[in-house]
């Protein structure tokens, strides 16, 4: 999955060299042991997750003394959005 996301990074102008793909973790708590190792605990970076995931994917990364800059995603609206056909 990582590399996929790699690939559609790239797609949008990302240089690859700009890109880390850490593909080992295979769940938010490995993957931010895995982030920490990677960059440190002083490094600064965004965290993209869905909106809903959000909260929980941050007190991962902040039990192993990260701070994300959380930028969430896929925001839902709720059963009776606008867009519901009746």
């Amino acid at each position: 999955m990582a590399q996929g996301y790699a690939q559609a990074a790239q797609a949008l102008g990302v240089p690859a060299e700009r890109l880390a793909v850490l593909d080992t973790p295979t769940d938010t708590a490995q993957e931010a042991y895995a982030v920490r190792e990677f960059l440190g605990t002083e490094a600064r970076f965004v965290l993209v997750t869905s909106a809903s995931y959000m909260p929980r994917a941050v007190r991962h990364f902040e039990r192993v003394g990260l701070a994300p800059i959380a930028s969430p995603t896929h925001y839902l609206t709720g059963r009776d959005g606008p867009h519901r056909l009746r």
